[in-house]
């Protein structure tokens, strides 16, 4: 691994610290090269610790005794029978090592498998930038503004409930999710959110102005800041929790239809060793293989069922906050929002 921290950097075999000598935390960085590169100049010719670094290469020379380059790897699931062509079973097993499957790969990607083990070490589990981030921010930043122009005239309560109410059909349209939809199948219902997320945060935030007094302005300042960065580490926790043991439930409880000897668990068994069967590359033993697959899928399918569970909560969560938002008094005359005071 690579760091650059605008200090002077020792990076060793066994330690690696910075310039004020403090241990630099493990991270795992993968970047994609879309359209590939020309092999001889990326990739050596040599194997061993002395080998020649190709032009791709050079500028890694400071760190080359700290680096591994691998090289003769194979992917066979690129080349197994399925839906799409080749370019899309390749791109789907590139970093999965599974194949096809229609609308994605059939499994979690290598980085996500190594944030499964070392991402509660962190404070974020995994941070993916992609254009459907774009879009989402895009609603916001024309509507935020938008909205302050629009609750001089409508109670701050209404578009508050709006806004809840916009965010949990958002997470009701994500409860059709299947183990098929990738990041475009998401878009719509982000897009939703994101409309949501505009409407109930400049609400909240006026109305919250609306009914405090100048001497309160740093008190509510502080429990606004606080509520936003502390509201988002609870949540946050509390789905990835209730995902991680949702999942192993809905497994155990899958696994326990999956009996060996049962007619069908036979039948999916013998379908599976033989496809890997007639794979020339195949390792180990076909059955094995066979049920370490059929282990995936119910795992895959298990997390699905948990992510659907999710969503459901933070629907009900938001409708219950419907709810609440019945006992809101008006706030007090003010310039921000009905009932608004008149400027002379």
């Amino acid at each position: 691994m690579l760091f650059s921290n605008g200090r002077t950097a020792t990076i060793g075999p066994r330690e690696t610290v910075t310039g004020a000598g403090k241990a630099i935390d493990t991270r795992f960085l993968l970047w994609f090269n879309g359209n590939g590169v020309v092999e001889k100049y990326w990739i050596p010719t040599e194997t061993g610790p002395d080998y020649l670094l190709t032009p791709c290469l050079t500028p890694l020379a400071p760190f080359r005794n700290d680096v591994h380059i691998i090289t003769g790897l194979d992917n066979p699931s690129a080349r197994m029978p399925g839906p799409g062509n080749d370019h899309h079973r390749s791109m789907s097993s590139l970093v999965s090592g599974t194949s096809f499957t229609g609308r994605g790969a059939g499994g979690p990607s290598i980085d996500q498998v190594i944030a499964a083990r070392i991402g509660g070490e962190t404070r974020f589990r995994s941070l993916q930038i992609g254009d459907v981030v774009s879009w989402i921010a895009l609603p916001q930043i024309v509507l935020v503004p938008a909205m302050a122009w629009v609750l001089r005239y409508l109670d701050a309560r209404l578009l508050l409930t709006v806004g809840l109410a916009t965010i949990a059909v958002g997470s009701w349209m994500n409860t059709g999710l299947t183990h098929d939809w990738a990041g475009d199948d998401f878009l719509p219902s982000q897009l939703v959110e994101a409309v949501g997320l505009a409407l109930g945060s400049a609400s909240l935030v006026t109305f919250g102005v609306a009914n405090m007094r100048p001497a309160w302005a740093i008190t509510i300042a502080g429990l606004i800041q606080t509520g936003r960065l502390l509201g988002n580490e609870i949540g946050s926790a509390f789905i990835q929790t209730f995902v991680r043991i949702q999942e192993q439930v809905t497994s155990n409880l899958t696994g326990l239809h999956l009996q060996t000897g049962a007619d069908l668990t036979e039948q999916r068994t013998a379908q599976l060793s033989q496809l890997f069967g007639d794979r020339a590359s195949s390792l180990g033993h076909s059955t094995g293989e066979a049920f370490l697959t059929l282990d995936n899928l119910v795992r895959r399918e298990a997390y699905v069922l948990a992510y659907i569970d999710a969503f459901w909560i933070v629907a009900w969560v938001l409708t219950a906050g419907l709810v609440l938002l019945v006992f809101l008094r008006p706030p007090p005359p003010n310039h921000l929002t009905p009932p608004r005071l008149r400027s002379d």
